[in-house]
């Protein structure tokens, strides 16, 4: 996951919790989900230390991580069509 697309996620559901004004939040945070869920709290415990009361990671990535070549591949063009089309059964 980038960065931006981890702060892009963040600001997001930080957007969420301020505008419904959520309190004591457990937030749940599952593989590529969990690299968001840390960035939130973290960012969270720092800006409004009330939100967030407990996080919980499964699974989860916790530091920069290349992307996986299968991901690479299917940002191909021309390899994502023989991934997606070329089984027939």
């Amino acid at each position: 996951m980038t960065p931006t697309v981890c702060s892009s996620r963040r600001c997001s559901l930080e957007t969420l919790i301020k505008r419904r004004g959520l309190r004591h939040l457990t937030i749940v945070g599952h593989s590529l989900g969990g690299g968001v869920a840390l960035a939130l709290t973290v960012h969270l415990n720092l800006t409004q230390p009330e939100t967030v009361a407990r996080l919980v990671l499964l699974d989860s990535i916790a530091y920069r991580q290349s992307v996986p070549l299968f991901i690479e591949l299917l940002r191909t063009p021309v390899l994502a069509d023989v991934g997606l089309f070329g089984h027939t059964a």
